[in-house]
């Protein structure tokens, strides 16, 4: 489509060595996020573009928000938008020799939900590490999250309420454990119209 960016491709420069990991089309607009690396460190970066590939610059700071929540090394691998329009972002976050992962909230003008979690986030660290899949988090129809995790062969399911906090009635003061004796990486998790939830 050669209405779209520079002859149907957009490139975008967010700060040094970019990756983009995650995609949403949401009322005609695109958001994308990622991780980029300035002085050896990881940052994570969400950009809104309109549908022509321009960047929207009511979004953050000129379209792109950077954020930084580890001493080391952050990123975006999962996006996914609520019903009232606040995006939620699901990824990874070292800090020292610990591996943990991290929900963020954002408004749709970009900036931080300051209600959501603890000053914008959420983060559970016990060296768990998550698929780099779309399907990895599901917003339920009441804005709670569910997120899958995995740990030593093990995988985890999360509830998340829909203000950030661990919703302590699922499971075992909010997760559920699948050991299943042998190799385990959760990548994908779903609902259905009851409610039941499905993981993969």
């Amino acid at each position: 489509d050669s209405s779209f960016g520079l002859n149907g491709i957009q490139t975008m420069d967010v700060g040094e060595n970019e990756y983009s990991n995650s995609l949403v089309f949401h009322k005609n607009k695109i958001i994308v996020g990622g991780y980029q690396i300035n002085n050896g460190f990881k940052d994570s970066f969400l950009v809104k573009l309109d549908n022509n590939g321009t960047l929207d610059t009511t979004f953050s700071s000129n379209g792109y928000s950077l954020n930084s929540f580890s001493d080391d090394n952050d990123s975006i691998e999962v996006i996914k938008v609520q019903s009232d329009d606040k995006i939620i972002t699901y990824g990874n976050s070292y800090d020292t020799n610990e591996s943990c992962i991290l929900v963020t909230r954002f408004d749709s003008n970009g900036t931080l939900d300051s209600s959501f979690g603890m000053a914008g986030h959420y983060k559970i660290c016990n060296n768990y590490f998550i698929s780099s899949t779309p399907q990895s988090m599901v917003v339920q129809d009441d804005d709670s999250i569910l997120i899958t995790a995995s740990k030593n062969n093990d995988s985890y399911v999360y509830k998340l309420t829909n203000d950030g906090q661990l919703d302590t009635s699922f499971g075992i003061s909010g997760q559920v454990t699948l050991s299943l004796n042998e190799n385990s990486n959760a990548k994908s998790i779903d609902t259905d119209k009851n409610g039941n939830i499905y993981v993969a």
